[in-house]
């Protein structure tokens, strides 16, 4: 769908000033045409490089337009998300995500998710094959370039799950929701952690209650046995340890990281203190949400504003 959309919608600018910057932004009548243009130069790209910038001079005729942004520029920028290159990917969801048309950038920031989906399936059948054959003499490996879309999967997982935090839109809210309906025990740690914190960032009943109920279930697992290994782990540190790592079950660490993230969001917003991690009572952070029920969003509607957000991971 997003190849399609970025075939039908394709954007050049005027020629650049000296200084590089576009002299002026092209009329609406012309539009069709600058988009034709500016599609034939991305394709024509030979290099990453040469992509993002077509990217950027795109992403800046949106912003300089006055009025709406066209929702023909955030198209463009959307198509991009269907790229095997990751930085490309990347770059496309924070150029949506810095002003353009709102119900593209809702839309498209969805059908990245189902992409990190799928790669996130991918991944997992590789890993848990390779961890499968680590107790032979020779443990199978993979090809650099399997290697290395196992490493994106990761960090376009991540980016889709910031931009969530960030569209206060009830199909995004809904999104996350069903993401948090997935055990403990099945989600990957780093799911976990970005969906945990998109969640809190939207601050809705309805995602906080989707926190909540995992929150509860992790307290009851940790108090217990622990929460199910996933992989097998003996002996020195492999490179297979460091693929797996973000895939592995959820741990103590990053729910206490989320749990402290639930503290600084109920500061900023006036909610009472949360509980803390390990408390005995089985539905603690549950009774947290509805004893600030009424202090948090309730309904969404779909986004009708430009949004304007920094993805940037803080621990980078």
């Amino acid at each position: 769908m997003l190849t399609t959309l970025f075939l039908a919608t394709t954007l050049i600018l005027p020629p650049a000033t000296s200084h590089g910057a576009a002299t002026s932004a092209p009329v609406a009548d012309d539009l069709d045409d600058q988009l034709r243009k500016l599609g034939r130069e991305y394709k024509k790209a030979k290099t990453t490089e040469d992509r993002r910038v077509v990217l950027e001079r795109v992403a800046q005729f949106g912003k300089d337009t006055e009025g709406p942004p066209p929702p023909a520029v955030a198209k463009f920028l959307a198509g991009s998300i269907d790229a095997e290159d990751l930085e490309m990917r990347r770059r496309s969801i924070e150029l949506l995500l810095d002003g353009q048309d709102p119900e593209v950038v809702v839309e498209a920031v969805l059908d990245a998710w189902k992409i990190a989906e799928k790669e996130a399936k991918w991944t997992l059948k590789q890993l848990h094959a390779m961890n499968k054959e680590r107790r032979r003499p020779k443990v199978g490996g993979l090809a650099q370039e399997d290697m290395a879309r196992m490493t994106e999967a990761v960090a376009l997982s991540s980016i889709v799950l910031r931009a969530f935090g960030s569209l206060p839109d009830e199909r995004v809210e809904d999104a996350l929701v069903d993401i948090l309906r997935t055990k403990p025990k099945d989600m990957p740690v780093h799911v976990f952690g970005e969906a945990s914190r998109a969640a809190l960032e939207l601050g809705t009943v309805k995602t906080l209650q989707a926190y909540a109920k995992c929150a509860d279930e992790l307290d009851r697992m940790l108090a217990g046995k622990g929460v199910p290994v996933r992989f097998e782990r003996s002996g020195p540190v492999t490179l297979l340890d460091a693929l797996q790592a973000p895939w592995c079950e959820v741990n103590e660490r990053v729910f206490e990281e989320t749990a402290a993230a639930a503290v600084a969001i109920s500061e900023t917003r006036g909610l009472t203190r949360p509980p803390d991690v390990g408390s005995k009572d089985r539905k603690a952070w549950r009774r947290w949400v509805e004893a600030n029920e009424e202090s948090l969003i309730g309904e969404l509607g779909r986004l009708t504003e430009p949004v304007e957000a920094d993805l940037a991971d803080d621990e980078d």
